[in-house]
């Protein structure tokens, strides 16, 4: 990873501490959002999560297949 994209990314991070706050327990999911179109082509998205506070931090677009 380039240093630009990891100070890009610091900034980020730094700009949004107070919408989330100190999480201790991170957990990643990938899920199958849905199927689209006629081949019911798979649309998949990430899911952040505080695991400790039993909270939802993000969604991400996933992979599609």
């Amino acid at each position: 990873v380039s240093k630009e994209v990891n100070r890009w990314g610091e900034a980020l991070l730094e700009a949004d501490r107070d919408r989330v706050g100190i999480v201790e327990a991170l957990g990643l999911d990938e899920t199958l959002f849905l199927r689209q179109g006629p081949w019911r082509r798979r649309i998949w998205i990430t899911a952040a999560v505080d695991v400790r506070n039993r909270r939802l931090i993000d969604v991400f677009p996933g992979i599609r297949r």
